[in-house]
């Protein structure tokens, strides 16, 4: 077991789902980025005819990874991309919203060409902000995935990457005559989603989404 999959086994066992009025809680995942770590990179990026202008590029090259945060007002993480630069799914790279001159989407292919181009311009930073809070990281078997989260609600394989896919609702938005108490509940969320991409039982990519008001 190496020391990334040691720290997992902790932070599962004492991570505090408390239940509450019947209900089970959690807290949302995320990365140790500071908020202060987005001065000086929340800018506009441009890559050929493709512009990133909302969110903030991390890598560390020892790790050969990258993270991207989609910023909302205040800061508000809306969605984080964090992947292997070298083992990437083409269908992560689909999900991110990049732009062209004029603010129109920019297409599959456009991002495609110029992706790396983005990740070259990526700030540089520690590699300890690559394990996630739940003890999330690049490489983890599929097996801790569903210890963290149980049973994904979608699996599908695209482009020969098994992705699995949980949605929570938020306590915010919760409504006991509606959702599945069996579920977890996301404390102070409007909604939250996690997809995971596995590449031979590993993972080289996920997503983590925020919903807003």
């Amino acid at each position: 077991m190496n020391k990334d999959e040691t720290l997992t086994n902790s932070i599962l066992e004492s991570e505090d789902n408390v239940s509450s009025d019947s209900l089970r809680l959690f807290t949302v995942d995320d990365y140790p980025i500071k908020d202060e770590m987005f001065n000086g990179n929340y800018e506009y990026k441009k890559s050929g005819g493709v512009i990133s202008s909302d969110k903030v590029w991390f890598k560390n090259e020892s790790l050969n990874q990258t993270i991207v945060i989609e910023l909302y007002t205040d800061y508000h993480r809306l969605v984080t991309f964090h992947f292997n630069n070298e083992i990437l799914p083409q269908e992560i790279i689909r999900r991110m919203q990049l732009h062209i001159e004029g603010g129109e989407l920019a297409s599959n292919e456009q991002k495609y060409r110029y992706f790396d181009v983005l990740i070259k311009q990526s700030i540089e930073i520690d590699k300890s902000n690559f394990i996630s809070t739940k003890g999330v990281f690049i490489g983890m078997d599929r097996k801790k995935a569903i210890e963290i989260y149980g049973n994904p609600d979608k699996q599908e394989f695209i482009d020969n990457y098994e992705i699995l896919e949980w949605e929570f609702i938020g306590d915010v938005f919760y409504d006991d005559t509606i959702q599945d108490k069996k579920k977890k509940i996301a404390i102070d969320s409007f909604g939250h989603s996690v997809t995971m991409f596995f590449k031979n039982d590993r993972l080289v990519g996920q997503l983590l989404f925020n919903d807003i008001p």
